[in-house]
């Protein structure tokens, strides 16, 4: 049934859409004299509806609906004396179900073909479904004991971070279960549950090999079956993030570009692009991922290129993620502008972030992004209130923590070149400050920090082009060399 766009609870919806936070009574004030208001608890209930109504009719695009709604279709057929198309339907699902590991549903549909056909079922299938039937209750037991193992591991290693429980505690409780474990995992569903176990375990113990070699088992579970993504794309998105950042990290590139390749072939498949959002999600990881192995690599060209390359299809689909996931790739592609020396290129890109003032993204970007601004504005030689921003921006940071001794380096730096025009001094300033940030770099404390924001290589980049200009400078005028 269409319905009009002047519907009170329409109005609603958008009177409520413009607060960040729903307040009743700013809302009574703003819109005093609305019609949506005379009747406000009966077109918050129509609103609701309207709202569930509509989720409901996108998961209706998912298989398990699919599944769902075909057992509405097996009733009408039955109760439309067409036995014969409805069995056939009825095996079809079954084994639809079967091959995504939707056992319970499968079951449930047995149990429906039982109930609607009683006696005409011929015998041959009979024998079928008891011993299908007997199948799918031990997967159904299996999947059930590594859900509630996963769900005891996750409990006790939380409690042990919290530090409410010993580490000898913990090893205790969990290595019976690591060594004997439950009956072996006999599908996938139950193999993914284990993996999840490993994880939890080898994460909070802190073992870094371990927790590698469980997140790649589970990523290889799923890949090997593909029709389980739509049920576990969050947790594999997850998990291949932080598998391939380590990847990365260690510098183990044939594991890193393996990975990808996968992510890659996953955005092409059926199973991701039925999924709203999800293409977007999987996008955004596999282009975030990209970019971090160029600045690995120290590739910023070719960093820039590929940023550039993919804009639109990012511009297509960035309306489907969450803030932080968009402001991931505005803070990269800064970073990269900044490494290259485009300051204009860091401040556009930088805009967003500097102009969101809510406190849920992660602090570490934030403090990066306004680094990088403070960076970019002293590239241009932006003289008015430089100074006052570069101490909001010490403020701002050493409202989370303390500060590293690279950016004590970079403020001490910047407050000195501010106060001085002469070229050679800032020259001398300039490769103390390289000199310091290189011993500082190789601290372990220092190392996570620079991987936000490399000042060493923006301190390098600053020199090049200085003896760029030095070699310009002194190159004689061609035009009056030929006069």
């Amino acid at each position: 049934m269409a319905i009009s766009q002047d519907a009170s609870f329409l109005k609603l919806m958008d009177a409520i859409a413009s607060q960040s936070i729903y307040d009743e009574e700013l809302l009574k004030k703003n819109y005093k004299g609305e019609k949506f208001l005379k009747n406000l608890a009966v077109n918050k209930k129509y609103l609701s509806d309207y709202i569930l109504n509509a989720l409901v009719q996108f998961k209706k695009k998912e298989e398990e609906y699919a599944i769902i709604e075909g057992m509405s279709m097996i009733e009408v057929l039955r109760n439309k004396s067409l036995p014969d198309r409805a069995i056939k339907l009825l095996k079809k699902l079954m084994k639809r179900a079967e091959t995504m590991g939707l056992y319970s549903l499968a079951m449930q549909l047995m149990q429906q073909g039982k109930d609607l056909f009683g006696m005409d079922i011929p015998t041959k299938t009979q024998k079928n479904w008891y011993e299908e039937g007997k199948q799918y209750g031990r997967f159904i037991s299996n999947n059930h004991e590594y859900w509630h193992c996963r769900q005891r591991i996750y409990r006790l290693c939380l409690e042990y971070q919290k530090g409410q429980r010993k580490r000898e505690e913990l090893e205790t409780e969990l290595q019976p279960n690591i060594a004997q474990p439950m009956a072996a995992p006999q599908t996938v569903e139950s193999r993914l549950y284990w993996c999840e176990s490993k994880i939890a375990i080898y994460d909070a113990l802190d073992d870094s090999g371990k927790l590698r070699s469980s997140r790649k088992e589970y990523l290889n579970v799923l890949q090997l079956n593909p029709k389980y993504l739509y049920r576990f794309s969050h947790t594999y998105l997850e998990h291949s993030n932080r598998y391939l950042e380590e990847c990365l990290s260690l510098g183990l590139m044939t594991e890193f570009s393996k990975g990808q390749d996968m992510l890659q072939r996953l955005l092409l498949s059926s199973v991701i692009k039925k999924t709203k959002g999800m293409e977007a999600k999987y996008f955004h990881q596999w282009m975030y991922l990209e970019l971090k192995s160029f600045h690995q690599k120290n590739e910023i060209d070719e960093g820039i290129v590929f940023s550039e390359s993919h804009r639109e299809q990012w511009e297509e689909l960035k309306g489907q993620l969450a803030l932080p996931q968009i402001f991931d790739l505005h803070y990269i592609a800064a970073y990269f502008h900044l490494l290259k020396g485009n300051p204009e290129e860091v401040l556009g890109q930088l805009q967003p972030l500097m102009e969101y003032h809510k406190t849920d993204l992660p602090p570490k970007m934030m403090q990066g992004a306004r680094l990088m601004n403070l960076m970019a504005r002293f590239d241009l030689g932006h003289q008015l209130n430089f100074n006052l921003l570069l101490k909001k921006t010490r403020r701002y940071i050493k409202q989370y923590r303390k500060l590293y001794q690279s950016e004590k380096a970079l403020f001490a730096y910047l407050e000195q070149a501010q106060k001085t025009s002469e070229f050679n001094k800032n020259k001398i300033a300039s490769l103390q400050l390289l000199e310091d940030l290189m011993v500082i770099r190789k601290s372990k404390e220092e190392q996570n920090w620079f991987r936000i924001v490399d000042l060493v290589h923006w301190c390098e980049n600053k020199l090049k082009k200085r003896r760029t200009v030095i070699k310009t400078a002194l190159l004689p005028n061609k035009s009056k060399a030929v006069g």
